[in-house]
């Protein structure tokens, strides 16, 4: 297959308007699909090598996997296809941005529906069985809907990542963007956590608030060296201070589930004041 480049038309049917993003191993495109005419987003997988049929499976698996979740705060997934040994996604286009356009310029209301959204969007991939971790949480991947959130960005593992030459047999590969990475993935010999998410979550929100990361660029290895928590704006309330702090708590097991945190902004949202408390209360 050749580079991707803007009006090439991919698998025959999906012309490239716009690429919208890039990483190490995919790039997202905005096309037109000219078989059903409409506007979608695809994300197409660029390993140095063209993938086997053992490789392929894989990708196949993890699509079955996710294609099953069901939840309006995760995108949805609506083709999975491989084109000359390159698997790609097919996902609806949401034209009103991310969550990232509302840094530093976000109410404390708006930064409870983000709360509850995410929250429950990762409460219904944590239960899944076997639990299925996002592990790169941050504003920009989080679409606006209305006056809704959706995780988009999920769905392939580690193992994966590996066959796309991510790492070696039997390393652990560090997944996530480093600002909104907690302490324990810069730990020797460290294994993906749902407890991980929340800390991500919690940066996302600090950084939604004040318009700053609460780590800088290091993130949870600042706090590992010994970085306080920097002071929030006196206008934050105490819930939310409270709900930030206990996100981004140094161990794991101190943090609360997806599900505490969905149920405790469902409480807080349609108030007019914020009072202090504990979502552990």
């Amino acid at each position: 297959m050749s580079k991707l480049q803007q009006d090439f038309l991919f698998d025959g049917r999906y012309r490239l308007r716009k690429k919208l993003g890039e990483g190490g191993f995919s790039e997202v495109w905005l096309v037109d699909d000219t078989s059903a005419k409409i506007t979608l987003v695809l994300k197409v997988f660029l390993p140095s090598a063209q993938l086997d049929e053992s490789g392929i499976e894989m990708f196949r698996q993890e699509f079955a996997l996710v294609y099953d979740l069901n939840h309006p705060n995760l995108l949805k997934y609506t083709y999975y296809g491989v084109c000359v040994g390159h698997p790609y996604l097919v996902m609806p286009y949401y034209n009103s941005g991310s969550a990232e356009d509302l840094l530093g310029n976000c109410s404390e209301r708006k930064a409870w529906h983000f709360l509850h959204d995410v929250a429950a969007g990762l409460a219904c991939m944590h239960e899944h069985q076997p639990p299925i971790i996002h592990q790169d949480i941050k504003p920009a991947n989080v679409l606006l809907d209305g006056n809704s959130y959706i995780i988009t960005d999920f769905g392939i593992s580690g193992k994966a990542r590996n066959i796309l030459g991510e790492g070696g047999e039997g390393q652990s590969t560090v997944q996530g963007t480093r600002p909104y990475m907690p302490p324990e993935k810069f730990r020797r010999d460290q294994i993906p956590l749902v407890a991980s998410d929340i800390w991500a979550l919690g940066a996302s929100l600090y950084e939604l608030i004040t318009g700053r990361l609460p780590f800088g660029g290091k993130g949870g290895e600042a706090q590992m060296q010994g970085a306080e928590m920097p002071a929030m704006p006196a206008s934050i309330s105490d819930d939310m201070k409270q709900i930030i702090l206990q996100c981004l708590s140094m161990e794991p097991t101190d943090r609360p589930t997806a599900t505490d945190l969905e149920r405790f902004a469902a409480m807080r949202i349609g108030q007019d004041t914020f009072t202090s408390g504990s979502i552990h209360a």
